[in-house]
């Protein structure tokens, strides 16, 4: 028989082999065999109850980190009803504010117009104190000229004609604007304005006592350099000129320029 067997056969056979060695191992193989069917609940109670532990200490730590979670929504739900809040109030506070930039500009807008009025009047009661405008039939008031944006060699215009006090009749004709400038040959030209006023016929029609407000638009060739503006009044009937005044085009645009920045820094 192979030895590997003979110890099993031995311990299963007690007639065989000697008496004690016989009984001693038959011994040991149910010990062993008590030791395992002993170890095995055991093993297995053990283990339950090891889950159990586990599964506890389990629970308390999801039920610590709900309540840490808990507490920090509740934490965040305060911050957003106070981010709330604080919205509503800028909001409010902005609506005051626009409520007021408005008030302030129509307020402006007001005063900007009283000013306007009360230029007109100056400049008339200026006429009576000068001797020397009075005897005429009308002064050129206010020129200014100021460039169209995105335009090119586009300009708008704005000037007052005011009736000479010694004058009691109403003025009556048609008034232009020549316009004299360097073309790219660099040879004086002139166009008048508004367009089609080469004939005085076609001018702007003048009709006023004490003063009248013209405005229009200047339309330059690409390149002109423009020199001078000359304000013109023709009488209704003859045709004949009753005013010529003439002003430079670089300190018209300087004038402009200064009043447009500190109107700028005025706002």
């Amino acid at each position: 028989m192979d030895r590997r067997y003979a110890s099993l056969v031995l311990l299963l056979h007690p007639n065989r082999g000697r008496p004690r060695t016989l009984y001693i191992r038959r011994v040991l193989f149910y010990l062993v065999v008590l030791a395992v069917l002993a170890g095995v609940p055991g093993a297995i109670w053990g283990a339950f109850e090891l889950g159990q532990v586990w599964r506890e200490q389990s629970i308390a730590h999801l039920e610590d980190q709900a309540d840490r979670l808990a507490a920090e929504k509740a934490r965040t739900q305060d911050q957003l009803a106070q981010l709330r809040d604080r919205v509503g109030e800028l909001e409010s506070a902005k609506a005051i504010r626009s409520g007021e930039v408005r008030k302030l500009r129509q307020l402006m807008s007001d005063l900007q117009g009283r000013i306007n009025d009360l230029q007109d009047e100056v400049g008339f009661y200026r006429s009576i104190l000068d001797p020397e405008k009075a005897s005429r039939d009308a002064s050129v008031k206010d020129l200014h000229v100021r460039p169209v944006d995105g335009a090119g060699q586009d300009y708008a215009y704005t000037f007052k004609l005011v009736q000479g006090v010694a004058k009691k009749d109403p003025v009556r004709g048609y008034v232009r604007l020549a316009v004299a400038y360097l073309d790219a040959d660099h040879e004086e030209k002139t166009l008048f304005f508004p367009e089609g006023s080469r004939y005085r016929k076609r001018g702007q029609k003048v009709e006023f006592r004490y003063f009248q407000n013209f405005s229009g638009r200047i339309e330059l060739p690409e390149k002109a350099e423009p020199l001078r503006v000359t304000v013109q009044l023709y009488a209704r009937h003859s045709l004949g000129e009753l005013l010529s005044q003439t002003h430079a085009w670089e300190k018209l645009v300087q004038a402009q320029g200064k009043e447009d920045s500190d109107a700028a820094q005025k706002t």
